[in-house]
């Protein structure tokens, strides 16, 4: 909560030779937030399958917090919503090219632009910013931040806390999906294969100089 104080330093300005009714009354709904009164809603993130979002970790357009599991190297999308006061009634405040979300622990990893998704939530209040990235090769706790100040406007800061895991045991690629293993694992299946070839032609030899020896 803050409070908006307006203070005119001269008199003069609302004397009827200079008064500006149309300033006048803009700075008033500036000062009691009719005007300029900005807010955040319809705020999610999720992991991204090849299908999407993962739809187990959002539920009615809210973050389920016990289901969030992320981890090194994921690629996430990111969603707020914005919305402006009008006088009357809560609508869609667009056109907005400066928003930005962090990515942050301790500092930001990612200062990432929010692109306008052009869609409005179901509801028609919120105007919708998104990103997509992929989650950096650190775990640890990490925070999904967007903290907009600008002159004119309330302020809008979000913040939200998430774990980072690292790959479990099972979760790492197999040696036969990394190219650079190949040679390695040929020299190994070549080592063996030599054995097994060495192995039968020793034992054959080995009977055929037995046989030669008995027929002497």
């Amino acid at each position: 909560m803050f409070i908006k104080i307006l203070w005119s330093g001269i008199d003069q300005f609302l004397n009827d030779d200079t008064f500006e009714e149309e300033i006048v009354d803009e700075l008033i709904k500036w000062c009691f937030q009719i005007k300029g009164l900005i807010k955040a809603g319809h705020i999610h993130h999720s992991k991204l399958t090849s299908g999407g979002f993962d739809k187990d970790e959002i539920l009615d357009g809210k973050q389920n917090i016990s289901n969030i599991n992320y981890k090194i190297k994921d690629m996430v999308s990111y969603e707020i919503g914005l919305s402006t006061w009008d006088g009357e009634n809560w609508s869609p405040f667009k056109d907005v090219k400066d928003l930005q979300l962090e990515f942050i622990m301790l500092d930001p990893y990612y200062r990432l632009n929010l692109s306008d998704k052009l869609t409005e939530s179901e509801d028609g209040e919120y105007e919708l910013y998104g990103v997509q990235f992929r989650v950096p090769d650190q775990h640890g706790m990490f925070t999904f931040g967007v903290n907009y100040q600008r002159s004119g406007l309330s302020y809008i800061n979000e913040n939200d806390v998430v774990p980072i895991r690292h790959l479990a045991n099972d979760e790492y690629p197999r040696s036969w999906e990394i190219t650079n293993s190949w040679v390695y694992i040929t020299s190994a299946v070549s080592v063996v294969a030599a054995w097994f070839i060495f192995s039968i032609v020793f034992v054959v030899s080995g009977k055929r100089q037995d046989q030669i020896k008995k027929n002497n």
